[in-house]
């Protein structure tokens, strides 16, 4: 049977998860081969995830008889300069409605690779925050919202309120230290009050001057104000620390993400002559392996013996 013509007849719902990976490989029997290529990134999961299929597969490994690397690009990293682009549409909306479908189905396919069914990672404070994040993005496309930053920083409001309304200190976008925290708290991911004392523990560790290198960086907009570095990965490359150190006591985690913001205050830092504003992209996935060996589990500080390309 057709693919297409069971959605179409309304009988998408009664088949079983390895009917529907088996209608997929037929369906879409290109596109598969071209993601069987595909580069992995931070977030690779497992070397051999659990499956939910039939004896017990992923769908990865009925497809393919292996497992492929999990390949997903987080967004929470991006700068204020990032939605300058959002001006430009001019298309009643739909150009910018794809552009979110496109978010939100890449967010929901985190994780597919080992449960072929729902949406793992997709919690109901991540959709919520998505789908907030969307609405205030809209507001500005339309002229609602003034200025990029005051964008950006409606968004990161919400992520205060709603800590807040989980017991967590009222942060201020006004305030430069608490702004680049809540932007850390958002790659971070952090959607409690545990979790959020936590980072702000680890960044309160940090020495003088890897703070102001820190919060200064993670204040350009790159829009008028100078460079503003774009910290590819950085979102994912949080997750592989927290990961690394979940099993250990909690001064264990202050330090690790305490030494990965050392890391990210290098990262952001950018000392330029003529300062034009604009945007620099750099790619952390080169300190991956790093973070993922035992090495740096063991001790985080082998971090900072790592060299900046």
């Amino acid at each position: 049977m057709i693919l297409q013509v069971i959605i179409a007849q309304g009988n998408f719902p009664s088949l079983s998860d390895t009917e529907v990976v088996d209608l997929f490989r037929s369906a879409f029997r290109s596109e598969l081969e071209r993601l069987r290529n595909a580069e992995s990134t931070v977030e690779s999961g497992t070397a051999k995830p659990a499956g939910s299929l039939k004896n017990a597969e992923t769908p990865s490994r009925r497809l393919f008889q292996t497992d492929y690397a999990e390949v997903n690009r987080t967004l929470g990293e991006k700068v204020p300069a990032s939605l300058s682009i959002l001006r430009k549409i001019h298309d009643n909306g739909s150009g910018f409605h794809m552009r979110a479908m496109v978010t939100i189905l890449d967010v929901a396919g985190a994780a597919a690779h080992s449960n072929a069914r729902g949406y793992p990672v997709v919690t109901e404070s991540v959709y919520q925050g998505y789908m907030s994040a969307i609405e205030t993005l809209k507001k500005f496309s339309l002229g609602e919202i003034p200025s990029e930053r005051a964008c950006y920083d409606q968004v990161l409001s919400k992520q205060v309120r709603d800590l807040h309304m989980k017991g967590y200190n009222l942060l201020s976008t006004n305030n430069v230290e608490e702004r680049a925290l809540l932007r850390i708290l958002c790659m971070g991911r952090v959607d409690n009050k545990q979790s959020a004392d936590l980072f702000n523990k680890a960044f309160t560790k940090l020495s003088t001057t890897e703070k102001r290198s820190l919060v200064n960086g993670l204040n350009m907009d790159g829009l008028d104000d100078g460079i503003a570095i774009l910290p590819y990965y950085a979102p994912g490359l949080i997750a592989e620390v927290l990961r690394g150190a979940q099993r250990k006591e909690e001064s264990a985690i202050i330090e690790a993400l305490s030494i990965f913001m050392g890391f990210m205050a290098g990262v952001v830092e950018y000392k330029s002559e003529t300062g034009d504003p604009r945007v620099i992209e750099r790619d952390l996935s080169f300190v991956q392996d790093v973070i993922k060996s035992n090495n740096f589990k063991n001790d985080p500080y082998v971090l900072n013996k790592v060299q900046l390309p």
